[in-house]
């Protein structure tokens, strides 16, 4: 009964992930995947094909996108 009690109160917090790079992709696919109830972006980039290594979100289809925008679409999939 604790961890469902806990899921609950997951779901009602809220994070914002500043920066949609190499620190920011995995802590928000981990906060997505836990259960937080919302997630806020804020990244002024775009992903550029030097960023696909070393950022888990972005992928070759992602170049010239906001890491912002896509970084969310990547959690709602």
């Amino acid at each position: 009964m604790k961890n469902f009690q806990d899921q609950i109160k997951l779901k009602s917090k809220s994070a914002l992930i500043v920066g949609c790079g190499g620190l920011g992709c995995p802590v928000a696919l981990y906060l997505c995947t836990s259960g937080i109830g919302r997630l806020g972006f804020v990244d002024n980039d775009r992903v550029d094909i030097s960023n696909i290594h070393r950022q888990i979100a972005h992928d070759l289809n992602s170049i010239g996108k906001s890491k912002a925008q896509n970084l969310a679409d990547k959690c709602r999939a």
